[in-house]
């Protein structure tokens, strides 16, 4: 009978558990770059803003006499929705709460959309909708938001006013 040989095979435990702390250590750096929760802020903001777009539109549509103009903020944080007699004063939110409608991004009802924000230079007027539905001035409009993961496009269709979301 053979005996075995009694060479050095394999790792032994010290070596496999500095490994794993390499490994846990690299995680540890790398997951924070990874947050997929930018990403879905990103998504809900791009989502809030399509659906306060369609409603001024819907709310000029319901009162063609006084159009209602959604106005971004210069600071690219947020905007609000006035009407276009008063451009400067935000309207309420329907509901008869009280609560006017501006949204900033990190604060009240989108408090959870900190980080978003509205890419500078993406806007040069107010989104403003004719008695018809159709955006006023000429050609679609943009609204690029960013996050530091990325960006997302909200896109309005000036001869419909169709407004869709996407991820260039």
């Amino acid at each position: 009978m053979r005996q075995a040989r009694m060479g050095h095979r394999g790792f032994t435990l010290i070596d496999l558990m500095v490994a794993m702390a390499v490994l846990a250590l690299l995680a540890v750096t790398v997951m924070p770059s990874t947050n997929p929760e930018a990403g879905m802020k990103l998504i809900s903001a791009a989502t809030v803003l399509a659906t306060d777009i369609e409603y001024a539109q819907s709310a000029t549509l319901s009162e063609p006499g006084d159009h209602t103009v959604v106005i971004f903020d210069a600071d690219g944080g947020g905007y609000y929705l006035a009407r276009g007699s008063a451009p400067l004063d935000p309207i309420e939110r329907p509901g008869g709460s009280g609560d006017l409608y501006v949204v900033r991004f990190g604060e009240g009802n989108a408090r959870m959309l900190d980080g978003v924000g509205v890419q500078e230079g993406a806007l040069v007027e107010p989104i403003e909708f004719d008695a018809f539905g159709s955006v006023v001035g000429e050609g679609d409009r943009t609204v690029t938001l960013f996050t530091s993961l990325g960006i997302i496009e909200v896109d309005v269709r000036q001869s419909t006013g169709s407004v869709a979301i996407e991820k260039p």
